[in-house]
């Protein structure tokens, strides 16, 4: 489980741009889906869902394209190299 730190837009669906959640600061989600390289599902306790999509292993994209190190948006994520 991992915080966010900032308010987070996502994506609807992997492989897309449609734009999907956006997550406000503060919320609590598990990732709990991948492809193992670029795409990601959050899902909030609530049941709520977004993909997040990393461009290398610190960096996100998101919907619009805005790019974010991934440790100024979640806290408590763990990355293997």
């Amino acid at each position: 489980q991992v915080t966010l730190r900032r308010e987070l837009a996502t994506y609807a669906a992997p492989g897309t741009e449609d734009a999907g959640v956006v997550f406000p600061v503060g919320t609590a989600v598990t990732i709990d889906l991948s492809d193992i390289s670029e795409w990601f599902r959050l899902t909030a306790k609530d049941g709520t869902q977004g993909w997040i999509r990393f461009v290398d292993g610190e960096t996100m994209r998101l919907p619009g394209g805005e790019t974010v190190n991934q440790t100024d948006a979640l806290d408590g994520i763990v990355a293997a190299d």
